[in-house]
């Protein structure tokens, strides 16, 4: 089994990404973000690096450090995945439920909050204050 912690975690707005990982360069980053974030990976990838594009909750657009993406050697890979057709989804989701079921990785939840405080879950997210999950408890 592979492991399950990251041996180096970066927390970034984007702006820096590529200067805090300068030690540290990845030869795979998942983006989930989109936005300023993506250049900012680019630049950061080791050469013949893959950049996986999964999503852009940071922004639908951005700019690409197009010498970097083809000096480097980058593949860069979109995966969508609502294209997906059904069967393939939820095999893919049971194998994932039984896995975390059997214990082979866990969801670190940070806090659980009751629904009446949804304001005060919103403020950890934009203050960067968690780690982890935050639930909101509807039963609470």
């Amino acid at each position: 089994m592979v492991g399950t912690e990251a041996g180096h975690v970066v927390v970034s707005d984007g702006s820096d990404l590529a200067a805090q990982l300068a030690d540290f360069p990845p030869t795979v980053v998942l983006d989930a973000l989109g936005g300023a974030f993506t250049g900012q990976a680019i630049d950061a990838l080791r050469p013949h690096g893959r950049l996986v594009l999964f999503g852009a909750s940071a922004g639908g657009e951005g700019e690409v450090p197009l010498r970097n993406l083809y000096r480097k050697g980058l593949t860069v890979h979109g995966y969508g995945g609502l294209i997906e057709p059904d069967d393939v989804m939820i095999a893919a989701s049971r194998k994932a439920l039984e896995a975390l079921a059997r214990g082979e990785f866990a969801i670190p939840v940070d806090s659980v909050l009751p629904l009446e405080q949804v304001n005060a879950a919103f403020e950890q997210f934009q203050h960067r204050r968690i780690r982890g999950k935050v639930v909101l408890d509807v039963n609470a």
